[in-house]
């Protein structure tokens, strides 16, 4: 690539590409210092890994290739936390071939005539002899770059990322850290002081870069200010000095010895640092004898747990699913209810406006009725008084009105009699009569039964 030249160097100029591989225990950094190659020129490849919540500056590895090493781990009979050293031969058996071969063809498809690229993944410090023939198979030079960390911060992050105890926490960051530095000799490489990364970036990485045979002074001229806003020292959310380090209770001697060893093979490396460390991590081999088949048999239960557990979050799952999907239907019929319920209220109002045009209409025919019935009335009443006119007996009118009750009343319009009012005139008249003919025989003549009234003559 045009922008990281290869200084001239015959014994790096076999091959025709460079591959970094970034190594370093979990939530050590290498996060940071892949993505700073890649803004220095490395290629990354497609699929990354999304950023998240406990690294939202991202992860930048590949998703395959973690794939891929989990289910080595676990064809192997390990997982990415395991603390145990790998078995003996592991990168013979047909689990180790097969993600060699899988490996092959994803640098294949993604870096195929790439002059420099960068892989990275934590899980490549237990298998570092496994990428040695992948990339020589591929064709490119394999160079490491590996980032330690204080081990206090690393078991905090773990503790807060993973839940897992500080104890375990920093077992791993021995064997991860041990494996990295031990297979890694014989090939190019430096070791990089996260703390020192984080403090002065351009020193770090141009020594460092220097080492692996790379000439990066011009893109950390160009991308410097890309680099420091990523690398910003406000991501670092854990904090501890080699003070707190040493008096820590918890870290043992084994963990403050090889961090020890670590921050000065950052400045060089030599034959009596590479010793220590190798008797540190006999003395872990050794110890892992007499307390590896508990930590195992632990180990196991907590995998049997932590499958009862995914199978139970798998039920969470569904339930809430099921669960959300009710909510939803119960959201629709809630809707529907309500839109229901308002063609209801519109329906009552308007049977309530009905009944009231109703009432009203009833109220004006009632109205009209009794004033048909006051005309029809009068117009008999007067159609009464023209008929007594034209034929009536001498001395009587005649009513039709009168004419048609039943009860012998008047007509209140006109003041016809009626039958009863003339039946009364008539017995008034009759005994007017009788007492005036008693009057007339008062002269002496007697009245005999059936005499005619007859008047005075």
């Amino acid at each position: 690539m045009e922008q990281l030249q290869t200084l001239a160097n015959p014994a790096t100029q076999r091959t025709h590409a460079t591959a970094l591989l970034v190594l370093g225990m979990h939530r050590s950094g290498t996060s940071a210092l892949a993505r700073a190659c890649n803004l220095l020129g490395a290629q990354l490849g497609d699929n990354l890994l999304p950023a998240a919540p406990d690294n939202e500056a991202g992860f930048w590895e590949q998703r395959e290739i973690q794939g891929i090493h989990d289910n080595l781990f676990r064809a192997l009979g390990s997982t990415w936390d395991d603390h145990r050293r790998m078995p003996d031969g592991w990168v013979k058996t047909p689990p180790a071939e097969t993600a060699k071969a899988q490996i092959l063809t994803v640098l294949r498809r993604d870096f195929n005539g790439a002059k420099l690229f960068v892989v990275k993944d934590p899980r490549m410090c237990r298998l570092a002899p496994l990428w040695v023939s992948v990339i020589n198979e591929f064709g490119a030079e394999p160079r490491f770059l590996l980032i330690v960390r204080n081990p206090l911060e690393v078991a905090a992050s773990l503790v807060k990322r993973n839940g897992f105890p500080a104890a375990k926490a920093l077992l791993l960051w021995l064997r991860h850290t041990l494996d990295a530095e031990h297979d890694t000799r014989d090939f190019p490489r430096a070791i990089v002081s996260y703390q020192a990364m984080l403090a002065d970036w351009r020193q770090t990485i141009s020594v460092a870069t220097g080492r692996l045979g790379l000439d990066v002074a011009a893109q950390i001229q160009a991308h410097g200010a890309e680099i420091d806003a990523f690398l910003s020292t406000e991501r670092r959310h854990h904090r501890f000095s080699e003070d707190a380090l040493a008096l820590d209770p918890i870290v043992s001697g084994w963990a403050r010895r090889v961090f020890t060893v670590s921050q000065q093979m950052c400045r060089a490396t030599s034959v009596e640092l590479r010793h220590r460390l190798d008797c540190i991590a006999a003395e872990l081999d050794n110890a892992q004898q007499l307390y590896g088949p508990w930590l195992s048999q632990q180990q196991g239960d907590l995998g049997a747990r932590g499958v009862r557990i995914d199978g139970l979050g798998r039920e969470l799952d569904a339930a809430r699913a099921e669960a959300a999907l009710r909510g939803t239907q119960v959201q629709a019929l809630t809707q529907e209810l309500s839109t229901v319920r308002a063609l209801m209220a519109d329906r009552d109002a308007r049977v309530g406006e009905l009944t009231r045009e109703l009432e009203d209409a009833r109220a004006k025919a009632s109205a009209q009725q009794t004033e048909i019935d006051a005309l029809i009335a009068d117009q008999r009443c007067a159609c009464g008084r023209v008929d007594a006119r034209a034929g009536a007996s001498a001395g009587e009118s005649f009513c039709a009105t009168v004419a048609d009750r039943k009860d012998g009343a008047g007509c209140s319009s006109c003041g016809s009699q009626g039958d009863r009012a003339r039946d009364a005139d008539r017995r008034t008249e009759d005994r007017s009569g009788v007492s005036a003919e008693a009057a007339g025989d008062c002269d002496g003549r007697a009245w005999r039964p059936g005499q005619a009234n007859r008047g005075v003559g």
